[in-house]
Order: structure tokens, then C-alpha cells, then sequence
């Protein structure tokens, strides 16, 4: 486990500490809101520029487990899992 952020701090900058050059990670988001756990994977190491930088990772997607469902982006299904 990379990052908690009950362990190293609510912030982007102690995720960015922690996480910046680790390439291949999965991250899974829990809402307190509404008891949602969301993630996503990417095989493109993480950074923090100066100015807001998008790359495109080809293996990348988000997924959701109330829903049960993968996306390559937030408005296309890729796959029903099968589990």
C-alpha cells in the first residue's frame, strides 16, 4: 500500500509525496457521502507539474463497484465484470 490518507494526510501533496513515479497503480476512492468506492488504474507513473498536464495511458480505466462496471472514459462502458 502506497497511500492511505488516513495514515499520511488528506492532501494532494502527501499523495504526490508518496505516489510521484510509481507507474502500473490502482486507486480506489471510498465517498463517506454516500458509501460509493470508486477507482481506476493507469500504467503511466504519477507527477506533479507545475501546470496541469493530461496523458493518455491506452491501458487506463475507471471503475465502479456499486454499478459493477468498468469504463475506458467516464461516458463509455467497457465491459460488465464478471465476477
Amino acid at each position: 500500500l502506497l497511500f492511505n490518507s488516513k495514515q499520511h494526510g488528506n492532501t494532494a501533496k502527501a499523495f504526490h509525496q508518496r505516489c510521484d513515479g510509481v507507474p502500473y497503480t490502482v486507486l480506489l476512492v471510498h465517498s463517506a457521502n454516500n458509501d460509493h468506492v470508486i477507482g481506476g488504474f493507469t500504467s503511466i507513473p504519477w507527477s506533479s507539474p507545475e501546470k496541469l498536464v493530461s496523458k493518455y495511458d491506452k491501458n487506463a480505466f475507471l471503475f465502479s463497484t456499486d454499478r459493477k462496471e468498468m469504463y475506458i472514459n467516464p461516458d463509455k462502458r467497457l465491459q460488465e465484470p464478471t465476477v
